[in-house]
């Protein structure tokens, strides 16, 4: 009984860890954003001065732009047909020259994360006029959200600089709240299966 017990303070704790974990940079890549079917995009949140634009790699135009597009617009982003495809999302800042992308790496660190609730990025509920938009969208959604500078130009790690949800768009890879619950399913089998009385 002791070492369950023990056990399950220890995953408190790393949940713990992993919640406090936010104003950090990404170093592990949050994986590849496959969209498919029509896709819509909405605007749900901005924490920055520098003008930037979101774009997606297959698609040459503007998605939105932070400086002239109010928070809940909504915008169609393209069909991308039936089947999954590799998507890529870039920030575009303006004010500072450089870019940053969906699962790439800059220097080592990942300026872009993502989530299925916009809870995760510590930031309340959404705004009404976000919340408006993002029940335009249809089937699940997902986040994404930016940090719009780089380490060296005074990036503080709280990817909440622009946010934007996204329908028919879904991450490969599993969030850590997932892996945390699986990884105490595995635990506690592992103890039920230690005490056990052999026959």
């Amino acid at each position: 009984m002791k070492l369950l017990h023990k056990l399950l303070i220890g995953m408190v704790a790393a949940l713990g860890v992993l919640a406090s974990a936010s104003a950090a940079p990404v170093t592990t890549n949050p994986g590849v954003l496959q969209a498919y079917g029509p896709v819509k995009a909405v605007f749900v949140y901005k924490d920055a001065s520098d003008q930037s634009q979101l774009l997606a790699a297959s698609i040459a135009s503007v998605i939105f732009n932070n400086q002239t597009d109010a928070i809940g617009t909504v915008k169609d982003v393209g069909n991308v047909g039936p089947f999954p495809t590799d998507i890529t999302f870039i920030l575009n800042n303006l004010s500072e020259g450089y870019q940053f992308a969906t699962g790439v790496a800059t220097g080592g660190i990942f300026y872009a994360k993502y989530a299925t609730s916009f809870l995760d990025f510590g930031l309340g509920a959404l705004s009404a006029n976000a919340a408006a938009g993002v029940a335009q969208l249809s089937g699940p959604v997902l986040y994404v959200a930016f940090e719009d500078r780089r380490q060296d130009r005074g990036a503080d790690f709280d990817y909440n600089d622009l946010i934007f949800a996204f329908s028919s768009v879904r991450n490969e890879v599993p969030e850590p709240a997932s892996l945390a619950l699986l990884g105490i399913g595995l635990v506690g089998l592992a103890a039920m299966r230690r005490r056990r009385p052999q026959a």
